[in-house]
């Protein structure tokens, strides 16, 4: 268990800068952000009552600038009006139509709004107009695990995400994240096609209809994976830590993945880190180690030269320590977005990659800024206020003089 105490945090953060300035010394030109986040839009937050919740875990967005955030508290969803700023509320407590129990994601398919729950077993489906929501049965695909489903309508395709806890080799439980999609037809017949990240095999693969499986992606996603998908882009995207010991913060392989297997693009991203700014004492360990002892402010805080050298060396331990990217996400507009390593303090830089896999942003950003959707316009994404009441806000593109 990685140890959190501020002091060995401080000598980590050191252990992180000492990384930067040694893997970045020769590049640092080309990797310098040319982009920063600046704030375009903002709704909730301490002054808005209607949209007070204690947590933001997920939201979606539509291609007709509607924004939909979950009310957790009050089992209901806020469209948001991203233009206007017009609330409105869907879903009702108690049992009928529009009733969510207990939700577990939203998508949009054009201007309708998708709520899945998983408890209900079912889907629920609210026209933009404000009719009746129509109710689409689930229960023979929920009742499996716990699990959402997010709509694609250009595949005319539902991604279910599952949990389920299998047994693993040693007879312990082992938990298993997944994927899986499903073709919706005009009669709402359902054919399942799996696609699931396996530990223990260290592969993402799809189960066909035919029960055939195949390999997804030149490596397996086995340390650091993340998922980002997003409705009626008709693929996902997975990121994970490159096999290249060489660099204290390695590369991130960002996989995108077609809903038939095919795999759409894969590309090896540089890590991504903000400019270092400020002297470093030294250009090795040794030199770092020195210069603290010679401290008596900061001598007084550890015990030893040793256990110096130790935090800084965990620090720069690539395997537990420094994931290459950190949030994923796949806006709408088919542009994949990657946050890159935290160095806990100060800011993280983003890289915008187009429906090809090519980089054609990197983004100054504050690290407060959670990413959860993305438009043509901007990431979406929450940043805790005082009392940690979380606000909505999109953040454009804006490029640095």
């Amino acid at each position: 268990m990685m140890n959190t105490s501020p002091c060995r945090r401080l000598l980590q953060t050191a252990a992180l800068a000492i990384a930067v300035h040694l893997t970045l010394l020769a590049s640092a030109s080309a990797q310098e952000p040319e982009f920063r986040l600046v704030l375009d839009r903002e709704f909730g937050g301490m002054e808005d009552a209607e949209l007070q919740v204690t947590s933001i875990p997920l939201m979606a967005v539509s291609a007709h600038g509607q924004l939909a955030v979950p009310l957790r508290t009050s089992r209901q969803v806020a469209l948001i009006d991203v233009d206007s700023g017009e609330l409105r509320v869907v879903g009702r407590e108690g049992r009928g139509p529009g009733e969510i129990a207990r939700l577990s994601n939203v998508g949009f398919a054009g201007d309708t709004l998708w709520v899945v729950d998983p408890s209900l077993g079912r889907v629920t489906h609210f026209p933009p107009d404000g009719s009746a929501p129509e109710l689409t049965s689930a229960q023979g695909v929920i009742e499996r695990g716990e699990g959402f489903l997010i709509p694609l309508p250009l595949t005319d395709e539902l991604i279910l995400s599952s949990r389920r806890m299998v047994s693993s080799a040693d007879g312990g439980a082992q938990e298993i994240h997944g994927r899986e999609l499903f073709n919706m037809t005009g009669d709402w017949e359902v054919r399942t096609r799996l696609v699931e990240l396996r530990p223990e095999l260290e592969r993402l693969r799809l189960v066909h209809e035919s029960v055939r499986s195949v390999q997804l992606g030149p490596h397996p996603f086995s340390v650091h994976p993340l998922f980002a998908y997003a409705p009626g882009v008709g693929s996902i995207v997975v990121a994970r830590r490159a096999d290249d010991p060489g660099r204290p913060i390695p590369a991130a392989d960002v996989t995108r993945i077609g809903p038939a297997g095919d795999t759409i693009f894969h590309v090896a991203l540089p890590p991504a880190l903000p400019e270092h700014r400020g002297p470093i004492e030294g250009e090795t360990i040794d030199a770092i180690v020195e210069y603290w002892v010679s401290i008596p402010q900061l001598l007084e805080r550890f015990p030893s030269a040793a256990v110096i050298r130790s935090g800084i060396e965990e620090g720069l331990d690539p395997p537990a320590r420094h994931p290459p990217a950190t949030q994923l996400v796949l806006g709408i507009d088919g542009r994949t977005w990657v946050r890159g390593p935290d160095p806990w303090t100060g800011s993280v830089v983003w890289q915008v990659l187009d429906e090809e896999g090519v980089v054609v942003a990197r983004a100054r950003a504050d690290r407060a800024i959670e990413g959860l959707a993305a438009d043509e316009h901007g990431l979406w994404g929450v940043v805790l206020e005082e009392l940690d009441v979380p606000r909505i806000a999109r953040f454009r593109l804006e490029p640095i003089p």
